[in-house]
C-alpha cells in the first residue's frame, strides 16, 4: 500500500517549482538596489570630476590628463622617455661588450658579469644617462610647453601641438 507522504519522482523534463511572490519581491528589491548604488557612482565620480576642474580652472577641460595636474604629467613623461631611453642606450652598451667579449676571448667569458658590466665602460652609462636626459627632457618640456599654451590661449588649436 503506497503512503500518501511518499516524494514524488522528479522528473527532469517538468518545470521548476513555481518562484514565491516574496522571492520575486526580493530579487526586484535587489536589483534596484544595484541601480541605485550604480546611479550614485556616477554621480559621485561627476561630482569629483566637477570639483577638480573648478579647483584647476577651466584650464582642465583642455588638458586629455584631467585626473593630475599639468606638472605632474609634464614630470612623469620626463621619467618616462628617460627610462625607456636610458635602458635602450644601456642594454646596446652590454650587447656591443658582450660581441666584444665573444670575440676577444672564450664564450664563457660572456656569464662572467663584472668584465660584461665593469667599470671601465663608464663612459658608456655617462653617455645613457645624456641621452636619457635628452629624451627625457625633451619629452617633459614638450608636454609642459602644450599644456602652457592651452592654458593661454584658452583653447585646443593645431597650433599647441
Amino acid at each position: 500500500m503506497p503512503s500518501s507522504f511518499s516524494k514524488p519522482a522528479l522528473d527532469p523534463s517538468s518545470s521548476p517549482p513555481p518562484i514565491s511572490p516574496l522571492s520575486q519581491d526580493s530579487s526586484e528589491a535587489e536589483r534596484r538596489l544595484q541601480e541605485a548604488e550604480e546611479r550614485l557612482r556616477d554621480a559621485m565620480a561627476e561630482l569629483q570630476r566637477k570639483q577638480r576642474s573648478v579647483a584647476r580652472g577651466s584650464h582642465a577641460e583642455l588638458c586629455d590628463h584631467a585626473d593630475v595636474f599639468c606638472v605632474a604629467n609634464a614630470i612623469g613623461n620626463l621619467c618616462q622617455s628617460f627610462l625607456l631611453s636610458y635602458g635602450v642606450r644601456v642594454g646596446i652598451g652590454i650587447l656591443l661588450r658582450a660581441f666584444k667579449l665573444a670575440r676577444g676571448q672564450s664564450y664563457s667569458s660572456l656569464l662572467d658579469l663584472k668584465q660584461l658590466v665593469s667599470e671601465k665602460d663608464l663612459i658608456v652609462r655617462e653617455e645613457a644617462c645624456r641621452i636619457g636626459l635628452l629624451f627625457g627632457g625633451f619629452t617633459g618640456s614638450y608636454h609642459a610647453l602644450r599644456c602652457c599654451l592651452r592654458k593661454w590661449r584658452k583653447k585646443e588649436t593645431p597650433f599647441n601641438s
